[in-house]
């Protein structure tokens, strides 16, 4: 019988039976009722073999009870419905649809899972189960080009495709048109043969009426412009209830192509360092370990560490030398070339990724990004856009859309930054070119031969040139006699002979560090001049170098004099009119700025931070309605007061560190704030009125050791996303000299707090934190370290990717609901500490067996002195990277995570079963501190290790330094048996101390 030999193929071999009742109901089937039962009494009556009978009912009850197809619960028994289910059904089963994905995936597993939760998809143990709701979704897979986006969209439409109608994953949209695209959705989602359109109006007509009654799941792959968005999926009344589209794209701006409903954004950052690792050891070895693994897999973390965590860069790099696996020498010269950030080390592929959207950007934001990866890295942008906004570049829009497709990235200081191998890109298309057609130069030998050889031409538009250590420069002036379009000029610690007549007539930028020839400023054509940099320079009132630097450049828009302190106590100098930020931080000297304050109409950031003889300010800076930014950390100010209507514009206050601040009782005036710093002022409370801060974002009162209850305003500042309360010390003063007063619960009501993401109470006496604090659904950090007197935590938002807790006596619940932690520091206090050996007779210890169903954590600290075992299943945490554990008798090692991505170890009042280390080979760091052990066994398999601090433990060998190549700092302390002989034969080390008390 057909069906006997089926079902033994299934359990033989694992193949598939897809049963489809016609006219028969699968009860009859897996009872044998019915014609089956009259069908069988034939067989026995005609003496079939009863064996072979019993195998027969046997496979029609296990067919019977499998999910298949039953004509009767067909609406309306139409059997041209049953044959499209089933053909859909086979479809899956055979994978149609799947896209080809590598089988060398890595960290792949938690983007998933982000995915599912952004789309509305019950997702477990790596199945899609279910679409919740019927809303109609859109999610933008977004990140710099070659990071990873396709491979990512491709495993959620595998994983989730077959929840649907139908589906349809669209790629090369952006090199294909819009119209070809439009035909290929059309006949992916009707499963036909693509038909030709007129134009992409009547694509978008047939889309619209088509699937309005479908479920679908469509992925835009590779959009590059709004209006391709639009013409595919621009309306999310296209598509059924429960229909969800995926797009990926490496411009952000792409995502407003949905007029009904915004997209949400999903970023993907280059890789982890782990993961980074691990993916080139997939490609470079392929499970074929060269014979000496040590030094290949040295020369591997060097590799990845240089590519900066780039999937595609990994890829191909991995791929090239895995060719060349047992070329020891090639593998040397790879990680050195890297290592140098070398423009050879971007790869074709990566290269060809980069140029696409450099390609895409227009002539103006080009020159921006060079400008960026060339020379400004880590630069204020608020400060470039002055340079750029004079050369005709508009920077606002530029950076922008520079921003928009993961070209470049602003950081929390308002810095620019970019990843290293998009800066090496953007350098190599400068450096590519004869050295006399460059228009930047950012290598330092490059500079010393375009001045040596006076080789610039007007083709050089930024120089910059630093002295260094125990190099001697000097050149003259005429060296920069051909660069007339030179815009930027660095020249730190650097000096150069003879007067600058007439010479960088379009110079905009000048940083000019500890400059002693001030004097030639007045010589210079410096009529086009925005930022003027002269920082650590000796310069002082000199009143005629001031009123010729005026004359030349009264359109300076940015002055930095800090460190000048030459400078005079009060100091009254010509300033250009003009000025938008004046930096006099580090002027010692300085204790009054003079009335020339009042000519600065235009001024929107000062800077006086640590001119700590300022002790008022000026009333002046009061009707100055331009000033954004006010930076007074570190003066002398004792009173911050304004009268009513006063700088109504001002955005950020940062008055940290002013000891003798008391007075900020007129704080809430200040509407426009959005930030305010006032770290170690000398005051008790806030005023009630800073409820009228409606659009504070961050509030630091870091080290306010005074400070008591908190006003009941602060819950009503619904922008308001960080709060730092915490204690960090002063003047290195020990912790119970010097308590905060902080305490009762830290607010009263929270819940208004929306957007709060950062609270921060560390040695606090708060003694607990609201209920509603699991209502705040964007917190994200919540540091309780030292709070002795909280014992106890609420019920915790499951937002959560940071919490740090430490108290005396504390309790801990089961946190295994905060699935999203990365980061877990659990800590006793000090009285527990001391008092821990008696407490284990009477306490019992508590659960913390959830730890290890934290699937995302990265960082763990469990210093609890009644958790002395590891909890079961810990070798299940395979994201750890960092591990501190204290107080654990009978350590087993094996029992820690064995995977490559536990790299930092610190174990502290422990006793270890068997101190057997060589199971932790990718271990960089490893501290141990007051354990009981005598050796560390398997010490010379710890290849990767760096770095080495014992302190407290009864060690007397240390065999095997001498082979750990990549060593280069050991710190041992009270361990006075320790044998550190081999310490001279480790060749990497720069870093040794023993000290024995």
């Amino acid at each position: 019988m057909e069906v006997a030999q089926m079902w033994k193929c299934r359990k033989s071999n694992g193949q598939t039976i897809i049963p489809i009742f016609y006219d028969i109901s699968p009860s009859d089937v897996k009872h044998q009722a019915g014609h089956f039962e009259t069908s069988f009494r034939q067989h026995e009556k005609h003496r079939v073999n009863l064996n072979t009978i019993k195998k027969w009912k046997e496979a029609l009850r296990q067919i019977g009870g499998l999910t298949g197809y039953h004509l009767e619960n067909v609406n309306g028994r139409h059997e041209s419905r049953l044959v499209k289910e089933v053909l859909k059904r086979v479809r899956q089963v055979l994978k149609k649809d799947d896209q080809v994905v590598t089988d060398k995936l890595v960290g792949i597993d938690l983007h998933v899972q982000e995915m599912m939760t952004k789309l509305g998809v019950v997702y477990n143990d790596g199945r899609a189960i279910e679409v919740c709701g019927q809303d109609v979704r859109v999610v933008g897979i977004c990140g710099m080009p070659g990071v990873g986006k396709t491979t990512l969209a491709k495993v959620v439409f595998n994983k989730m495709h077959m929840l649907f109608d139908e589906c349809s994953f669209l790629e090369g949209i952006n090199s294909k048109g819009v119209v070809f695209s439009q035909e290929m959705l059309i006949a992916d989602l009707q499963k036909e043969k693509p038909a030709p359109l007129k134009s992409s109006d009547e694509g978008i007509k047939k889309i619209a009426s088509l699937f309005s009654r479908m479920k679908v799941l469509i992925v835009l792959d590779d959009v590059l412009k709004v209006e391709q968005t639009k013409a595919l999926a621009g309306k999310i009344s296209w598509f059924g209830p429960g229909s969800r589209i995926i797009v990926t794209t490496k411009t952000r701006n792409a995502l407003d192509g949905f007029n009904d409903r915004p997209a949400e954004e999903y970023k993907i950052e280059p890789m982890r360092y782990h993961h980074a690792l691990q993916l080139f050891r997939k490609h470079a070895f392929q499970g074929n370990d060269p014979q000496d693994v040590s030094e290949y897999e040295s020369l591997s973390i060097d590799i990845v560490r240089a590519l900066g965590g780039h999937p595609l860069a990994i890829e191909l790099w991995a791929g090239y030398l895995r060719h060349n696996r047992y070329e020891i020498e090639i593998w040397r010269e790879t990680s050195e070339l890297l290592k140098k950030n070398h423009r050879d080390g971007i790869g074709e592929k990566v290269k060809d990724a980069f140029m696409a959207s450099y390609n895409a950007l227009d002539d103006r934001t080009k020159e921006i990004f060079l400008d960026v990866a060339c020379s400004f890295i880590g630069k204020d942008w608020r400060i470039a856009r002055f340079m750029w906004m004079d050369c005709g570049y508009y920077p606002a829009r530029g950076l922008k859309l520079l921003r928009e497709m993961y070209l470049l990235e602003i950081g929390e200081n308002n810095e620019l930054r970019m990843h290293d191998l998009l800066r090496n890109f953007g350098r190599e298309l400068i450096e590519s070119k004869d050295l006399h057609e460059r228009s930047r130069f950012s290598n330092h030998r490059d500079v010393l031969s375009i001045l040596w050889d006076r080789k610039g031409t007007e083709n050089v538009e930024g120089i910059g040139l630093t002295r260094e250590e125990g190099c001697s420069v000097c050149f003259t002036w005429e060296a920069f006699h051909k660069m007339s379009n030179l815009r930027y000029l660095r020249l730190d610690r650097v000096n150069i002979e003879g007067i600058p007549e007439n010479l960088l007539p379009n110079l905009r930028w000048l940083e000019w560090r500890a400059c002693r020839l001030i004097s030639n400023l007045g010589n210079m054509h410096l009529r086009k001049l925005v930022i003027l940099d002269l920082s650590w320079s000796p310069i002082t009132e000199d009143s005629q170098v001031w009123r010729q630097i005026k004359e030349k450049v009264d359109g300076l828009k940015v002055l930095n004099l800090q460190g000048c302190v030459q400078l005079p106590a009060s100091l009254n100098f010509q300033a250009p009119t003009n000025l938008e930020i004046l930096i006099l931080e580090d002027c010692t000297q300085l204790s009054q700025i003079g009335p020339f304050i009042n000519n600065l109409k235009n001024l929107s950031s000062l800077n006086l931070r640590k001119c700590s003889r300022v002790r008022q300010l000026l009333q002046e800076l009061c009707c100055m309605k331009s000033l954004r930014e006010l930076l007074i950390d570190g003066t002398g100010i004792y009173s911050i007061c304004f009268p009513e209507g006063s700088l109504g514009n001002l955005e950020i206050l940062s008055a940290c560190d002013c000891q003798y601040l008391q007075d900020i009782s007129t704080i809430g005036r200040l509407r426009s704030l959005s930030s305010l710093a006032l770290d170690g002022a000398d005051i008790d409370g806030l005023p009630n009125t800073v409820g009228f801060l409606q659009k504070l974002r961050g509030l630091s009162l870091r080290n306010c050791w005074k400070l008591g209850k908190l006003p009941t305003s602060i819950g009503k500042l619904e922008l308001l996303e960080v709060i730092d309360l915490s204690y960090t010390g002063i003047m290195n003063m020990p912790r119970f000299l010097l308590l905060q007063k902080l305490e009762g619960e830290v607010l009263c009501d929270i819940s208004g707090l929306s957007s709060l993401r950062i609270l921060r109470l560390s040695s606090s006496n708060v003694a607990g934190l609201p209920t509603s604090i699991c209502h705040l659904s964007h917190l994200q950090t919540l540091d309780l370290l030292d709070c002795d007197k909280l014992q106890a935590l609420p019920k915790l938002p499951s937002s959560l990717v940071s919490l740090l807790w430490g108290s005396n006596g504390m309790t801990v619940p089961d946190f295994s609901y905060l699935t999203n932690l990365k980061e877990l520091l659990l800590k006793d206090g000090e009285q527990a500490k001391a008092e821990w050996p008696m407490r284990l007779l009477n306490v019992i210890t508590p659960d913390v067996g959830w730890i290890a169903r934290l699937p995302s954590l990265e960082t763990l600290q469990l210093s609890l002195p009644m958790v002395t075992n590891l909890p079961g299943n810990f070798g299940a945490l395979t994201q750890l990277q960092e591990l501190s554990l204290s107080y654990m008798e009978e350590l087993d090692l094996t029992r820690l995570p064995s995977t490559s991505s536990l790299s930092t170890l610190c174990l502290k009042h422990c006793t270890i079963h068997e101190p057997k280390f060589s199971g932790l080979k990718y271990l960089s760091d490893l501290e141990l501190d007051d354990c009981d052990l005598a050796k560390i066994d398997g010490l010379e398999n710890l290849k990767l290790l760096e770095v080495l601090k014992i302190s407290g433990c009864s060690i007397t060998s240390l065999d095997g330094l001498k082979d750990l190549p990549r060593l280069r700092k050991v710190q041992v302390f009270s361990c006075d048996h320790a044998n550190l002989s081999e310490l001279h034969k480790c060749e990497c080390l720069t870093f040794a101390v023993r000290l024995c008390l």
